[in-house]
């Protein structure tokens, strides 16, 4: 049976290697799976990558928090 968790990826959308275009995707409940196929239908052709759940990942994107994490020592992903 799936199991449902809070996950979060980030994934390479862009057209080349040379692109800096990328997609973070969160989910307070789902499965590797769901996310997976969200990162693919949002054009993630080259490849994704599972962070440690959707409880430990924080973000930011110029300085504001997007992604808020209520862990003593959470997994930052910081954009600019």
């Amino acid at each position: 049976s799936p199991s449902y968790h809070a996950r979060t990826a980030i994934g390479y959308i862009g057209g080349s290697y040379q692109s800096t275009d990328f997609i973070i995707a969160t989910c307070e409940e789902c499965t590797m799976y769901d996310i997976r196929m969200f990162l693919k239908q949002h054009g993630c052709g080259y490849f994704g990558i599972y962070l440690d759940g959707g409880d430990s990942t924080s973000a930011t994107n110029d300085g504001t928090v997007v992604i808020s994490s209520t862990r003593r020592i959470p997994t930052i992903i910081a954009l600019s």
